[in-house]
């Protein structure tokens, strides 16, 4: 009886992917344009469509996948964290099936604007087996109704094994923000159209878009363009495009983030398929120039900025390894600004 149980939901899902394949290549054959580094959306919704067929049929998530939704990752075996010297540089390294990070903080000195800055550079390099190993958390996980909480705090609620804080949205007055092809919130009347928007598609790559080009976007193609969304961020500017500094007027327009000064900076870039960077720069910080500069000598396709300052905070394990900004004095938990959301890559193994 277990045989003949288990032949009937293998023939379920040949068939049910045999036809999402059909579906696949017929969109495909429709729009070649990728729209950016990556695959189409017909294949975004693919990767999505067929977690959630497997789920439906067996009743159990693929083993390296994980649902899109806000439950937590599962959590990390303790016995994958390493710690090595390189260098004289101490090196953070989680690793198993689903999940290779390395993350570290080094002092770099650069030439910014004539004179010689020296500050702490922290970076977490991130490999994912599957695009749902990449998640936002949130501080009372829902997303409509945020709050606020120290970015560690979210982290070891979702058991992140890497992370950032993100855009800090809901401090603002403006965004487009998405979650799974939902709006969250979307305050149009008094959107900066000079802050560009971060959309994360279901494939994990990243499309950037200036806030008058999103919105025009979402009118023209309406849910089959927001269906294609897993996230989206707003902040910015975008540091790097198709693998070369976006320095131009856009980084003089941009109103958020004191762009021209020395300040504490967080981002986070693309290197390849499923492959990230994220990074954060110290109190003394850099100007927008100089971090898509170090983004782009680092290999990022696409990289975006996030709201910095005492908000930037990279994340592992179960604590911050940067050094967080302008936290002297600070009476919140761990010197971090409390926060509505944070980015995290978990492992996918059960």
């Amino acid at each position: 009886m277990k045989s003949k149980g288990l032949t009937a939901v293998l023939a379920v899902v040949a068939v049910v992917m045999s036809a999402s394949l059909v579906y696949l290549v017929t969109s495909s054959s429709h729009k070649t344009n990728l729209d950016g580094f990556g695959e189409n959306k017909a294949s975004a919704h693919f990767n999505k469509s067929m977690n959630s067929i497997i789920s439906t049929v067996t009743g159990a998530e693929s083993r390296y996948s994980l649902p899109y939704d806000m439950s937590a990752a599962p959590k990390a075996d303790e016995a994958n964290y390493s710690e090595v010297i390189e260098e004289g540089i101490k090196k953070y390294i989680y690793e198993d099936e689903t999940i290779t990070v390395v993350a570290w903080a080094e002092r770099m000195t650069k030439k910014i604007n004539g004179r010689k800055c020296t500050a702490e550079y922290a970076f977490a390099d991130v490999q994912i087996s599957d695009p749902s190993q990449f998640r936002r958390g949130w501080a009372g996980n829902d997303p409509v109704k945020p709050g606020k909480l120290p970015p560690t705090t979210i982290f070891n609620n979702c058991n992140g094994v890497v992370g950032m804080s993100s855009d800090f949205y809901s401090y603002r007055k403006y965004g487009y923000i998405y979650q799974y092809g939902e709006e969250v919130i979307s305050k149009k009347s008094t959107i900066d159209k000079s802050n560009d928007v971060l959309v994360v598609d279901y494939n994990g790559d990243f499309h950037t878009y200036d806030s008058a080009d999103f919105k025009k976007k979402v009118a023209d193609e309406g849910k089959t363009f927001t269906d294609s969304i897993m996230f989206s961020f707003t902040f910015g500017p975008t540091l790097v495009a198709d693998g070369k500094n976006t320095h131009s007027q856009k980084f003089k327009s941009q109103k958020l983030g004191e762009i021209d000064h020395l300040q504490a900076r967080a981002c986070i870039g693309q290197l390849g398929k499923l492959h990230y960077l994220l990074c954060t720069v110290g109190e003394v910080g850099a100007d927008m120039d100089t971090l898509a500069d170090e983004m782009v000598s680092r290999g990022c396709i696409t990289a975006y900025n996030l709201d910095g300052g005492q908000s930037g905070t990279l994340l592992f394990r179960n604590k911050h390894i940067n050094t967080i900004a302008y936290n002297s004095g600070s009476k919140e938990k761990y010197g971090e600004r409390a926060q509505d959301s944070v980015i995290y890559f978990g492992t996918a193994k059960q």
